[in-house]
């Protein structure tokens, strides 16, 4: 006979094993390729989305800890059987430590010295403290909220207002605010889990999320209100109306996320103007990181919400065309993401945050208006729609949200690697067409100053015109993969099979379209080149 502390821990780890497994692939590579770049300190973006990843990572997987019960309803039927509640969170706990430490002890070893000026104190902060955060309060916020996403969001806001709170006592150098985090994390992560030892054996059996709550009607009550509400109201709400509302819902936590970055921004604002001098954590940083996650969380949430609330197969049934309803889908998520991710941070853009103020000995105070982090740029807005859209294909292979967003991260880390490993490559490419061109050129025309002036003119010409090309191959081929991707999404979202051989053949029909994308790239710049010159 198996033993119960076997047969839960074997479920333990097959849960988290699959995710655990992407995470530490997406470390592992995105170290490798940020050592082997070739680029030491040229794209520090890179650095810090490694970081944000491997972060991300860790919180996600110590959110499937307690959100997988959630998730597949399996809570209550957990509380209930015949052993010690304690014992039953110690084994949970158990095996999420072991994994964690071991991301820990991966990210520690692989991830490089980062070239930023803060690093070594920041270090075991941004290292070891996501694992930290993921043992102590991300399970004790996923079971206080009942919801698997709500863990790795509200973890993060812990230490991210214990910064700002330290900022004000070390406004100069960071170091010693970054201290005071690292401490401060610990001990509230030591706080919250004590506080989920608690709380565990005292958690309800109802409302989690699967059964009848307060908040849910039961299906005669239900039937009930929609028939009195259809004799209330005498005209009918246009499909595409109550579709629009439908997707706003589902995308509550986005909401929530956006609600936690105007909460840490109206902070770090008002500590600003409280304490001129003081700079504390810059806002536009914050605002590309908002708009980035609130992109992935609301991708994420577009079809496997629909598909874990059991609504997705009666949803198909509708008179209406599959590709009518999957576009507006699409339109309302990718729309109400780039209002989050502009309008919020152009909210604080007015009120001018993180301006700086330097007071001169004779007491005379000179207000450097912020810099321009928030401009039209075309880049971010860019970067975040296509990170809601592969968030939406992840989810229309999903079954739930939580799933889906931890497929995004390794994703994220494939891609990261593969945007470093390409650097190269590019900056090789442009450097062997300038030495063609200045190759081409007769030592005796730089003999001449006229000359000179006239060739650099000509290759300034051609080079601009050779970029105008590689401008528009680049939206063309991002137009066309992103209609490829919205294809496969569209037939991942309207059928059940999300089998083993549909996702390798989808996963090779990318691999191939971004092969062929590349070589296409590359390939008719050397063209135009060639036909310019």
């Amino acid at each position: 006979m198996t033993s119960a502390l076997y047969v839960q821990t074997r479920k333990e780890v097959r849960a988290l094993l699959p995710w655990w497994l992407g995470v530490v692939v997406a470390t592992v590579a995105m170290s490798v390729a940020l050592r082997n770049s070739g680029f030491p300190g040229f794209r520090y973006e890179h650095q810090v989305w490694a970081i944000a990843v491997y972060a991300a990572g860790i919180l996600a997987l110590a959110a499937l800890s307690i959100g997988q019960e959630l998730t597949h309803g399996t809570l209550a039927s957990l509380l209930v059987q015949p052993v010690e509640r304690r014992r039953v969170l110690w084994t949970k706990i158990a095996v999420l430590v072991a994994m964690v430490g071991v991301l820990g002890v991966a990210g520690d070893l692989t991830l490089p010295e980062f070239s930023l000026p803060t690093w070594a104190p920041a270090r075991p902060l941004l290292i070891w403290g996501p694992v930290a955060i993921g043992i102590g309060l991300v399970p004790l916020f996923t079971l206080l909220t009942r919801k698997t996403m709500a863990g790795p969001v509200f973890g993060v806001v812990v230490p991210g207002l214990i910064y700002v709170i330290a900022e004000r006592s070390y406004p100069a150098g960071g170091t010693g605010a970054l201290t005071v985090t690292w401490y401060g994390t610990l001990v509230m992560s030591a706080v919250g889990f004590v506080a989920l030892g608690l709380l565990f054996p005292r958690a309800e059996v109802a409302a989690d999320g699967q059964g009848w709550s307060v908040n849910r009607r039961a299906p005669g009550e239900a039937r009930g209100a929609s028939h009195g509400a259809a004799r209330a109201s005498n005209r009918e709400r246009h499909w595409v109306w109550l579709s629009i509302v439908k997707e706003v819902r589902l995308q509550q936590l986005t909401f929530a996320v956006s609600g936690l970055f105007l909460l840490l921004g109206a902070v770090i604002v008002i500590a600003q103007r409280m304490d001129p001098p003081y700079a504390g954590p810059g806002i536009g940083a914050l605002a590309v990181f908002h708009g980035v996650f609130v992109a992935l969380i609301a991708g994420s949430r577009a079809s496997a919400e629909e598909r874990h609330l059991g609504v997705l197969a009666a949803q198909t049934l509708h008179p209406r065309a599959a590709w009518q309803q999957w576009f507006l889908k699409v339109s309302v998520t990718v729309s109400l993401v780039l209002v989050l991710a502009i309008a919020l941070p152009w909210l604080f853009k007015l009120l001018d945050a993180d301006r700086l103020v330097n007071r001169t000995p004779d007491g005379i105070s000179i207000v450097a208006p912020a810099s321009d982090w928030f401009g039209i740029e075309s880049e971010y807005f860019v970067g975040v729609a296509l990170a809601c859209l592969a968030a939406l294909y992840l989810s229309s292979l999903s079954a739930n949200s939580l799933w889906a967003l931890l497929a995004c991260l390794p994703v994220a880390g494939v891609v990261l690697a593969a945007t470093a490993a390409l650097q190269p490559l590019v900056l090789w490419t442009r450097r062997d067409l300038y030495t063609r061109v200045w190759a081409g050129v007769p030592p005796a025309m730089f003999e001449d100053l006229r000359s000179r002036r006239e060739v650099l003119r000509a290759f300034s010409a051609d080079r601009h015109l050779l970029q105008g090309v590689q401008d528009y191959l680049t939206i063309i081929l991002t137009a066309s993969f992103t209609i490829f991707l919205l294809y496969l999404a569209h037939r991942n979202h309207r059928t059940l099979d999300r089998g083993t051989r549909r996702i390798a053949l989808q996963a090779v029909g990318i691999t191939a379209f971004l092969a062929i994308a590349t070589a296409t790239y590359f390939g008719a710049s050397h063209l135009a080149w060639s036909i310019i010159r």
